[in-house]
């Protein structure tokens, strides 16, 4: 029986602002994967530093939170069977 394998990938404001989503999202697909939806946002700081919470304390948290609210971001939420173990039931 295959399980089903899900992931969210965030195409970051830089890569959102040149125009490359598209090709980041084709590559994604052709490694089997399927998006489940999508969602354009411009996070807040509160949400940026909840999301990279476990990175609190590191040198780098603020400027990744000051980043990841600098522009918009788009969210794709995937998925894709994945083959279970040989003699799994």
């Amino acid at each position: 029986m295959d399980t089903l394998q899900r992931t969210l990938a965030i195409v970051k404001p830089d890569a959102v602002a040149k125009g490359a989503a598209g090709d980041i999202i084709a590559t994604i697909e052709q490694n089997g994967f399927r998006v489940i939806g999508l969602k354009m946002l411009h996070l807040k700081k509160a949400q940026a530093s909840a999301f990279y919470a476990v990175h609190v304390g590191k040198p780098f948290f603020d400027s990744l939170s000051a980043f990841m609210t600098s522009a918009r971001s788009s969210c794709w939420p995937w998925k894709r069977p994945t083959p279970s173990p040989t003699g799994a039931s």
